[in-house]
Parts: structure tokens; C-alpha cells; sequence
């Protein structure tokens, strides 16, 4: 029980308040008037199993002026959970800091701070508990708490963990100090140990030599015969390796080979010979006088050839730096390139070999898609092969309801253009859009799952992200293949399809300087015509489609079932 009597002279006496103990818990517990002849009690639950925390509630209630004794209960508010929740807390801190001041400073004590300074460590306003009345619940979350309470201790605390990290790190430097000390011990015995046997074998060898010329000398055997394959590196060996490592396609590597085999040939050599023979200044000299005389190639040609066997001498004198060296190259002649007047003109391609181009029987087109789209692309607009290749999804849109595409030198490395003129927005030819242009490149976007910032034919790049040089080679494969290209001719290219667009836009009847505009060209007219050539989108429109392709629309047509389902 908690109170027998109440002294205080309110004037007030009710019922004996008593503190009791119910599954483990500490209720408050007030009797109320008898109705009906019946006894009635309040409780209030403490929310604690410790007595003297529940006995600090109820006078923290007190404190708080609440009358704890009076009958009409119906009146008086008691404290809600939370309110109970942060009674309970204040007075366990209250309660255990007393408790818990021998055991803090037995732990400051562990930890060897001055005995002095712990003195003065006194937590003001608690009432400290003799030790033999301490919870046993005291543990080391109770003890951080009251450091809590405490700033000085907390710290101290704080200074004796930073020292700690410190000795900690110290010793860790230390520790690895001595293991390099280790390793480097080792390694200067290995060191010791390998300069050793270097003198075993070195002594071995003279005793070896010293032995046979003796025997020698002495008729007992004979010398022997130096063996010419052992460690032997032929032309053969190195050719293979560079092929392996240049990193070109298939049948670049190819052409690279059957170009270094050809001259070596011709220089007196076989594949079979010593590489050495080969990799010397009179060997190299006499290839490149063969490459400069030679009378089938042009200026290009002979600098790609030259170029080639530069760099098989070049991966040479990287696979073997002490046997080949790569200075011989800098007394090798300078091959000037083809000049314009020997260089061959690109020549339209006729009707016929458009009709064989576009034939449906044949299945490039079926199976490299980009490459039929660059091509109407080039037939349509004259572009050039860079310009057509490497646009992008942002090249390609409505102006004033029209399709266009933007010809634009915007993504360095990639995208070139040969002249000023050569940047421009022009319209799309109803027909492209009638074939399927624009919904193929709805259909790559999504399938390929692109940004306006992508290309659109993604052949144009390596996979390194470069620019392909290599991108109409498979075109000139195939024209090669049906018979429209000669192997050794370069009369006729992607660049031949510029050629047919400017031939058609005449005989179609478009305006010159519509066609300059359109294709690309610094027009050639007045300065007048040059000067005041800014046609809008509709009138270039209505000018380009006069150009039409009647003799291939049933290829057209055909091509368009096609490549609706790409």
C-alpha cells in the first residue's frame, strides 16, 4: 500500500490509493462508492515490472498537481499511453542513473581516465541507491544512456574511442610496414638465389664449349651442322599472325594478303623463305618500285598497296622488337596519290542496269534492307554515299505537312559532307513515302527500340562506334556478282546513282537551279539565280516530283510488298 493517511489540509478524504501487481505489471489501483451495495474499483496500469519505477510515476502524478483521491473519477483525465509511455521513461532515467553511477565509474575506470576528473562526474539532482538495490537490468545500453545525460563523460568517452582508432591505425601501418619489409626480403633472395644459378650456368656453358673443342681437336666427333628450320620465322608464319591480329573484315584481310604475296613474288621471294630476307632495305625497296611501276593501278591504288606492306613490316617489329626494327621504312619513297585528270569517271548507271539492280529475283536487297533504302535515298535526292548512309531519326520530318530530310554535317567523325552546298533540307519524294519509307522507319524504331539521336541504317558504324569505310562493299559485291560492275572497273558506284538523279531531274524538265538545290551543287547559273535561289519547302516540293522512275515502277512495286513486312 502506498498511502495509509494523507496529511495534506485539503480537507479532502477519499478512498486509500494502492499500488498493486497483476500478471507481472504494476497497476494504479483507487476504490470507488459502493453502488447498489457493490464495490467498485479504478485501475490504471503503470506499464512497468519494477516497483520503484511505478511508485516514481505516481509522484511525478502528484508533483503534477493531479488529486489522486478524489471519488468523482467520472471528472478527473488520467494521463493517455503516451503521456503514461514518457513518465514511465523519464522515471527509469531517473531511477537507474542512480543505480548505474558505480558501474560507470568502474567502466571509466576500465578505460583509464584520471580518477580526479571522475569525481567530478556527479549527475545533479538523483538520489543515488546503495549498490545491493541495482536492477539487474543494468547493462551497457542503461550505462550509455546515462553517459547521455552526462556531456563531460560522453566526452571523455569520445576522446578515448578517437585515441583507440588511432593505436588501431598505427598498428595497421605497422603491420603492413612489415610485411613489404617480407616480401622485399624475398624478393632480394630470389634475386640472390637467380644471380646464383646465372653463375652455374654460365660456368657450365664455358665447361660445355671447352669440352667439345677439345674433343674437337682431338678427331673424336665432329661439329655439328647448324639446323636452318630451328627457329626459323618464314614470311609465311608472319603473314598468318598479321591477318589474325589486324582486325579488318574477312575480305579485307584477304586482300591484304594476296597484295603482300603478290609483290613478294614478284621481289624473288616464297612464302616459305626466313622473314628476315624480307624485313631489309633492299627487299622493301625493290616491292616498292614494283608498286610504283606497276602500270594496272592508279595513284590510290599504289599508296594502299604501299600502305599495306608498311603495316605488315610495322606488326613485324612489334611481334619481335629485337630481331626487326622499323627505321628501313623511313628511307622507303613517298608514292604520290591519282591525279584528276587520270582518275576514272563515275558513269550513270543505264536503264537496263537499274532494272537488273532492282530485279526482285535477286535476294540482297531481302536481306540487307538499309542497303536498299540507302539506295533509293541516293536515287531520289543525290546524295552521296556518307550523306545517305548516316542519317539520323531527327533528320527525318514534316515541314509545313511535308516530309523532309536534312542533309547536315552535325555528329563529328561520322557525318561528312563534302561542300557548303551539300547541308540542306529538302522534301522527300511522294513516291519514297508510297513505298513504305517512313512506316520502315517507325518499325526500326520501335523493333530496335532507337532515340531521335540514333542512326538510322546502323551499318554506317564499326562496332567500336567508328565510322565504317567498308559500307558499300557488299553493294559492290553484289552489282559485281550480277554482272553490272566490272571486278577491275571503277566506272560504276554508289556515286553512279548521283549521277542518274541529276540525268533524270533534266529530262524530267526541273528547273536547273532547283537542281542544284536539290542535289547538293553550287549552281552554275547568274549571279542572280545564285543569289535569290531560296526556295521554300513547296516549291522544291512541287519541282521534285516531276522526277519519276517510270521504267522501274514494277519493281517498285514489288519491292514495296517486300519490305512491308521488314
Amino acid at each position: 500500500m502506498l498511502f495509509e493517511k494523507c496529511d495534506t489540509p485539503c480537507g479532502t478524504f477519499g478512498p486509500k490509493p494502492r499500488i498493486i501487481l497483476r500478471k507481472n505489471i504494476f497497476y494504479y489501483m483507487i476504490e470507488l462508492p459502493y453502488v447498489n451495495g457493490k464495490r467498485r474499483f479504478f485501475r490504471k496500469s503503470l506499464h512497468t515490472d519494477n516497483y520503484f519505477e511505478a511508485r516514481q510515476i505516481v509522484k511525478m502524478w502528484i508533483a503534477q498537481g493531479l488529486n489522486m483521491r478524489t471519488p468523482k473519477f467520472p471528472v478527473f483525465e488520467y494521463p493517455s499511453d503516451r503521456q503514461m509511455y514518457d513518465m514511465k521513461k523519464q522515471a527509469k532515467s531517473i531511477y537507474k542513473s542512480g543505480n548505474l553511477w558505480s558501474e560507470i565509474r568502474r567502466l571509466l575506470e576500465l578505460t583509464h581516465f584520471d580518477t580526479p576528473n571522475i569525481k567530478m562526474c556527479t549527475v545533479s539532482k538523483l538520489d543515488p541507491v546503495e549498490p545491493f538495490e541495482l536492477s539487474k537490468s543494468n547493462d551497457h545500453e542503461n550505462i550509455e544512456m546515462l553517459l547521455e545525460l552526462d556531456p563531460y563523460a560522453q566526452r571523455e568517452m569520445i576522446i578515448k574511442e578517437r585515441e583507440i582508432a588511432v593505436l588501431k591505425r598505427e598498428m595497421a601501418i605497422a603491420e603492413r610496414e612489415q610485411k613489404q619489409a617480407e616480401r622485399e626480403q624475398q624478393f632480394y633472395q630470389k634475386q640472390q638465389e637467380f644471380a646464383d644459378m646465372q653463375k652455374i650456368y654460365q660456368q657450365m656453358q664455358y665447361v660445355k664449349s671447352a669440352s667439345i673443342d677439345f674433343l674437337q681437336n682431338q678427331n673424336v666427333i665432329q661439329p655439328a651442322k647448324p639446323d636452318k628450320k630451328l627457329d626459323l620465322i618464314t614470311i609465311q608464319s608472319v603473314l598468318n599472325r598479321f591477318a589474325f591480329k589486324c582486325g579488318e573484315t574477312k575480305e579485307e584481310t584477304q586482300r591484304k594478303q594476296k597484295i603482300i604475296t603478290k609483290y613478294s613474288t614478284e621481289a624473288g621471294l616464297t612464302l616459305d623463305d626466313d622473314y628476315s630476307k624480307f624485313h631489309n632495305a633492299t627487299t622493301l625497296t625493290t616491292i616498292f618500285d614494283l608498286i610504283i611501276n606497276n602500270p594496272d593501278t592508279k595513284g590510290d591504288q599504289k599508296r594502299k598497296h604501299a600502305r599495306w606492306i608498311k603495316e605488315f613490316v610495322n606488326f613485324a617489329a612489334q611481334v619481335h622488337p629485337d630481331l626487326y626494327k622499323t627505321n628501313i621504312l623511313a628511307y622507303l619513297p613517298d608514292i604520290e596519290g591519282t591525279k584528276k585528270s587520270e582518275k576514272t569517271p563515275h558513269d550513270p548507271y543505264s536503264e537496263e542496269q537499274l532494272m537488273q539492280i532492282f530485279n526482285p529475283e535477286y535476294k540482297f536487297f531481302e536481306k540487307h534492307p538499309d542497303f536498299y533504302w540507302g539506295c533509293m535515298i541516293a536515287l531520289f535526292t543525290g546524295a552521296r554515299l556518307n550523306a545517305a548512309f548516316t542519317l539520323q531519326y531527327k533528320d527525318i520530318f514534316q515541314k509545313d505537312g511535308i516530309w523532309c530530310v536534312h542533309f547536315v554535317e552535325d555528329y563529328p567523325g561520322v557525318k561528312k559532307l563534302k561542300t557548303e552546298e551539300s547541308e540542306r533540307l529538302i522534301p522527300i519524294h511522294s513516291a519514297l513515302v508510297d513505298m513504305g519509307f517512313i512506316e520502315y522507319l517507325n518499325r526500326q524504331k520501335i523493333k530496335r527500340k532507337c532515340t531521335d539521336m540514333d542512326f538510322i541504317f546502323p551499318v554506317c558504324l564499326t562496332s567500336g562506334g567508328k565510322l565504317n569505310t567498308h559500307i558499300p562493299r557488299n553493294f559492290f559485291n553484289f552489282i559485281t556478282q550480277i554482272g553490272v560492275k566490272d571486278a577491275t572497273s571503277g566506272k560504276y558506284d554508289f556515286h553512279s546513282f548521283r549521277k542518274n538523279a541529276n540525268m533524270r531531274m533534266e529530262t524530267c524538265g526541273i528547273i536547273r537551279s532547283y537542281i542544284d538545290k536539290l542535289i547538293g551543287w553550287l549552281s552554275k547559273g547568274s549571279e542572280g539565280e545564285r543569289s535569290y535561289s531560296n526556295y521554300t519547302i513547296k516549291q522544291l516540293s512541287d519541282q521534285l516530283e516531276l522526277l519519276n522512275y517510270d521504267f522501274l515502277q514494277d519493281e517498285f512495286d514489288a519491292w514495296k510488298d517486300i519490305m512491308s513486312k521488314k
